[in-house]
């Protein structure tokens, strides 16, 4: 025999209306658990969905909304500002490979000034538009390795 999933809400309610703390299941397997007003998600909350992926931050109007943290379920992490459900303003991505990008987010793209950190020890720092270096930055390169006498050994 196979189960049908948990849907619906079970929570606070004023006059019919999710008000307060509850938790909703959604029919595709997402779960939604944290403050409701208006029948929206909205002040904290964690929403996990289906494919292993988690929000755990601020919401508004049942969209991610100002500080909140993203967990993908492939092992990548954004921590920082959200604006209508989108990255956008301060925030830090952590790829799943090791690589971190630290600056400026809008609509969930890189843009403006950040720092972008390679697991292997480059570094860019300057300007970024549309999620592509662009305008004034540098670009460090690090040799890790042996050293003798000041010269680098392969």
């Amino acid at each position: 025999l196979l189960q049908r999933k948990k849907t619906g809400y079970q929570g606070d309610l004023v006059n019919g209306v999710r008000q307060g703390k509850g938790k909703y299941y959604f029919e595709n397997g997402d779960k939604y658990e944290g403050d409701w007003k208006n029948n929206k998600m909205e002040g904290h909350g964690l929403y996990e969905y289906n494919d292993g992926d988690k929000y755990d931050g601020e919401w508004v109007a049942g969209k991610k909304q100002g500080k909140g943290t993203y967990t993908f379920a492939k092992g990548s992490k954004y921590v920082g500002e959200w604006v209508q459900g989108k990255m956008e303003g301060k925030g830090i991505f952590t790829f799943s490979n090791g690589d971190k990008y630290d600056g400026q987010w809008k609509n969930n793209k890189r843009e403006g000034n950040g720092v972008y950190c390679y697991s292997n020890g480059n570094k860019y720092e300057g300007e970024w538009k549309d999620n592509q270096k662009e305008g004034k930055g540098a670009f460090y390169i690090c040799k890790k390795g042996t050293w003798k006498n000041n010269e680098y050994q392969k």
